[in-house]
């Protein structure tokens, strides 16, 4: 018996992100986990674009650009 661990991935992947979203978004879920499930191990390489996209579906703000701020650091 052969084990589908992309598929058993998938569909683990597809209930959370359900969960956290509106069934209206159903298309565009099945679009993201399309679009970047040949990707493999590639998601590291990737993560800020899979990341954006992630906060996209799950219809939550995209992450804020670092900024450098030093007026944390005391002045000598």
């Amino acid at each position: 018996m052969q084990i589908d661990m992309v598929g058993m991935l998938r569909n683990q992947f597809y209930s959370i992100i359900r969960s956290m979203t509106d069934a209206d978004s159903d298309a565009a879920i099945e679009s993201f986990i399309r679009r970047w499930s040949p990707s493999g191990g590639s998601e590291r390489v990737n993560h800020q674009l899979f990341l954006t996209e992630l906060c996209d579906v799950l219809g939550v703000e995209r992450p804020e650009p670092s900024v450098d701020d030093n007026t944390a650091l005391p002045v000598h």
